[in-house]
C-alpha cells in the first residue's frame, strides 16, 4: 500500500489528487497510514483540503488523520481549506476537530472586496455556500449598490443557488439602492421557475420597482410570457402606477397578443380610451438625473464617433437631456432623414440610436424616445396623404441602446399621424374595455 508509482506517489496519494472516494475508502479499510507523508514531505489530508475534496476529508478524518497536522511552511488543512475557497472542507475540519479561532473565521468570511462584496459572491458550489454562512458568512451582506447575493443569482435565473440562499435565510425582499428587489429582477429577466420559487419564499409579488412597476408590469413590457403566468395568481393584475399605468396596457403597447390574453382571462381590463392610448414620456421616468459636469466625448468607443466629431462635441457640452445622463445628439443624413446617436455625459462614450424621417421627442426625465411623433416637430411637417404609412416608433433606453417596445402602422390626416397596433386583432378591445 506504500509502494510508490513511477512519479513517487503512493496509492493513496494517487486516490486523493484523482479524486477516487471509492480507492480512498477501500485503502483506509486495508489499514493504510493515513498519516504518513507522501512525496512532497506531507500528509495527503493537506493535499485533500487544498483540493476542495470534502468527502475524501471527512473519511480521512474519521479515520483518524491529524486534523491539526502542519507543512514545514506552518500550512495546516483549514488553513489550506480557507485559502483556496473550499469553505465546505473547512466547516467539515472544523466538525472533526480542527482548531479555529471562531471569530476570526467570521470577520475573515465578511470581509469585503472594492465593489463591497464578500466571499459568498462568486461560489460556484452550492456546499461551499453553505459552508461560509455555518462560518458566519452575512447571508443578507449587501454591497456597494445595496445588492445581495440573493439579488444576483436571482436576476441571473440560477434556480438551485436560489433556493439554498432562502433556505439559508436570505430576505426575498431586500432592495438595493435602486429599488430592485430579487423578483422584480427575476421577472424582467424572464426567469420564470426562479420567480415561482421566490413567491414561495414569500416575496411580495405587488412590490412596486424604481418606476412604479411591479413584477406583472416588468415581466409583461419584456414580454415573458410564462413568467406572467406564474405571476398572475400571486398579484393583483389590474394594479396601477401613481400614473395609471398597468401590465395590460404594457402589454398593448408591445402588440403581444398571447399575453394580452393571458392578463385579459385573469380579469385585467382597462378603459377604452387607455386601450387606444400609446406610450407617453411621463409613463418611463428615470432613477435619477445626472447634474454634474459632462464627461468628454470618448472618439474611440463608437466608429462614428471620429466622423462627427464637432457635431458631438458641442452637443456633447450642452450636458444631459435624455434618460437622466445621456445627451441626444441628431443631425440631417439626407432628405427626410435624421440621425441620433446618444453620448453618456458620466463616461463620454457614444452609443447607436436611432435614423427617422421627421425627427425624434425625448426628454430629460424620461427613458423614452419618440421616432417620427405624432405631432410634426418644428422644422418639419406632415404632408396630408392617406397613402402616407409613416410609423411612429417607441423606443425604451434599456442597457446603452434603444429597445423598440411599440410601433403604430399610421397614416397621416389633417397633418397628425393617426395610428394603431395591426398585431392586436380587433376583437381583443372587447373582452378587456371596462
Amino acid at each position: 500500500m506504500d509502494a510508490k508509482d513511477a512519479r513517487g506517489l503512493t496509492a493513496l496519494e494517487r486516490a486523493v489528487t484523482q479524486g477516487d472516494i471509492s480507492s480512498v475508502l477501500a485503502l483506509i479499510h486495508a489499514g493504510v497510514d493515513v498519516n504518513a507523508k507522501g512525496s512532497s514531505g506531507r500528509p495527503v489530508l493537506l493535499w485533500a483540503a487544498l483540493q476542495g475534496r470534502l468527502e475524501i476529508v471527512r473519511a480521512l478524518a474519521r479515520a483518524g488523520a491529524d486534523v491539526n497536522v502542519k507543512d514545514q511552511q506552518g500550512w495546516t488543512p483549514l488553513t489550506q481549506a480557507f485559502s483556496a475557497g473550499h469553505f465546505d472542507v473547512v466547516q467539515a475540519l472544523i466538525e472533526a476537530g480542527a482548531e479555529a479561532d471562531r471569530d476570526q473565521l467570521r470577520k475573515d468570511v465578511n470581509k469585503t472586496d472594492w465593489h463591497g462584496r464578500t466571499a459568498l459572491w462568486g461560489r460556484s458550489d452550492l456546499s461551499s455556500l453553505r459552508g461560509l454562512v455555518q462560518l458566519g458568512a452575512d447571508v443578507n451582506a449587501r454591497d456597494k449598490s445595496g445588492r445581495t447575493v440573493l439579488t444576483g443569482e436571482a436576476e441571473g435565473g440560477n434556480l438551485d443557488k436560489v433556493r439554498v440562499l432562502v433556505e439559508l435565510g436570505a430576505d426575498v425582499n431586500v432592495r438595493d439602492t435602486r429599488g430592485w428587489t430579487p423578483l422584480l429582477l427575476a421577472s424582467r429577466m424572464g426567469h420564470a421557475a426562479v420567480v415561482q420559487a421566490l413567491i414561495e419564499a414569500g416575496a411580495d409579488a405587488d412590490s412596486a420597482g424604481p418606476s412604479g412597476w411591479n413584477a406583472l408590469m416588468q415581466a409583461s413590457y419584456f414580454k415573458r410570457l410564462e413568467t406572467v403566468r406564474v405571476l398572475i395568481p400571486a398579484t393583483k393584475v389590474n394594479y396601477r402606477t401613481d400614473d395609471g399605468i398597468t401590465a395590460l396596457m404594457l402589454a398593448r403597447w408591445a402588440c403581444d397578443l398571447q399575453i394580452v390574453e393571458a392578463l385579459s382571462g385573469a380579469g385585467a381590463v382597462i378603459g377604452a380610451e387607455e386601450w387606444m392610448r400609446a406610450p407617453r414620456l411621463e409613463d418611463f421616468p428615470v432613477d435619477r438625473v445626472y447634474k454634474g459636469v459632462p464627461a468628454l466625448v470618448d472618439l474611440h468607443s463608437n466608429p462614428k464617433a471620429f466622423s462627427y466629431r464637432t457635431r458631438l462635441r458641442a452637443g456633447a457640452r450642452n450636458g444631459p437631456d435624455f434618460a437622466g445622463h445621456y445627451t441626444a445628439v441628431s443631425w440631417g443624413c439626407g432628405s427626410n432623414c435624421q440621425s441620433t446617436v446618444i453620448v453618456d455625459a458620466l463616461t463620454g462614450r457614444v452609443y447607436d440610436g436611432i435614423v427617422t424621417d421627421r425627427g425624434t421627442d425625448f426628454q430629460l426625465n424620461s427613458k423614452l424616445i419618440i421616432a417620427d411623433p405624432a405631432t410634426a416637430l418644428p422644422g418639419f411637417a406632415y404632408e396630408d396623404s392617406t397613402t402616407d404609412h409613416l410609423p411612429i416608433r417607441y423606443y425604451v433606453w434599456d442597457a446603452d441602446k434603444p429597445k423598440l417596445i411599440y410601433e403604430e402602422a399610421c397614416s397621416v390626416i389633417a397633418k397628425n399621424q393617426k395610428c394603431g397596433c395591426e398585431n392586436l386583432k380587433e376583437s381583443m378591445g372587447r373582452p378587456v374595455l371596462k
